[in-house]
């Protein structure tokens, strides 16, 4: 998921679009001023180059949260999204995973945003990732880490 100044407010709206429909059904955050689309508008305003960062790291993790959800929540959804002319949830995972293939190609991890989107895909077990790939993709996590300390 390549997130730049074309493409930005498509993917704040698709991030907007499923945040309104999980906060919905969880009720995870009640002040529209403490929810992730607040947070953001204001990060723009101070910076925009960490306001796409954060959408960044934010719609990962968002679509993590709802991998984790019912299939009748992600059901719904869905449909609620391709009805809304947006990307289909299996769209986004795609999305997803395809920095994880890009990374396991290239051997490193080469921003932040993907150290925190491979830490995702590490984290969900629903993914099915060959060991091998974990394995690399976890090699891979370390020496960003080791890389960012010095």
């Amino acid at each position: 998921m390549r997130i730049d100044s074309t493409n930005y407010e498509y993917y704040k709206e698709i991030f907007a679009f499923i945040w309104d429909y999980y906060n919905s059904k969880s009720r995870l955050i009640t002040k529209e001023e403490h929810s992730p689309i607040a947070i953001l508008t204001k990060m723009e305003k101070e910076s925009f180059s960490l306001a796409k960062k954060g959408l960044k790291m934010g719609m990962s993790d968002l679509i993590q949260m709802v991998n984790g959800q019912s299939e009748a929540f992600k059901k719904e959804l869905n449909e609620l999204l391709i009805a809304s002319d947006l990307p289909s949830l299996k769209r986004l995972n795609a999305q997803i995973k395809n920095i994880a293939q890009k990374v396991l190609k290239g051997g490193e991890i080469k921003s932040e945003s993907e150290y925190y989107i491979i830490k995702e895909v590490l984290i969900d077990l629903s993914l099915k990732l060959p060991q091998e790939e974990r394995e690399r993709l976890t090699q891979c996590m370390l020496e960003y880490e080791l890389k960012e300390k010095k």
